[in-house]
């Protein structure tokens, strides 16, 4: 029965995989920004866009912070800059993928055919009778 039951609970708990910003690098810090400038993710097909944050220092943009990691995503979003009266900032955003256990309603199903055949199954041995 045992030998049944796994894969019907790999169904039941399906693992599926979507992809969330994990990361920033800033890849250039750029001249002249007074202020923060307003980062603008463009792309990446997330289904919960990502939030992010520019730190200034001396006149660049020395970090980005994620605020909110958005997700669904298909690929990492374009980072742009704009606004903060500088030029010339870049940044990457990467992405990983996080597996977050769901339960399934075909899994859910599976798993209840299984309980009612392992019923059947406890029934008929405690009539007396052997399974066929």
């Amino acid at each position: 029965m045992f030998k049944r039951a796994l894969p019907l609970l790999c169904l039941l708990f399906s693992t599926p995989a979507f992809a969330q910003v994990f990361t920033v690098t800033v890849t250039s810090g750029g001249t002249g920004y007074t202020s923060a400038p307003l980062v603008m993710a463009t792309g990446g097909g997330c289904t919960t866009e990502p939030i992010f944050q520019a730190t200034v220092a001396g006149l660049s943009v020395t970090a980005v912070t994620l605020v909110t990691p958005g997700a669904g995503c298909t690929s990492a979003p374009i980072l742009g800059f704009v606004g903060g009266g500088g030029a010339g900032a870049a940044a990457t955003a990467t992405l990983v993928m996080s597996p977050v256990p769901t339960l399934s309603v075909w899994g859910l199903l599976a798993f209840m055919a299984l309980l009612m055949g392992a019923g059947a199954l406890f029934l008929q041995r405690s009539m007396g009778r052997e399974p066929s």
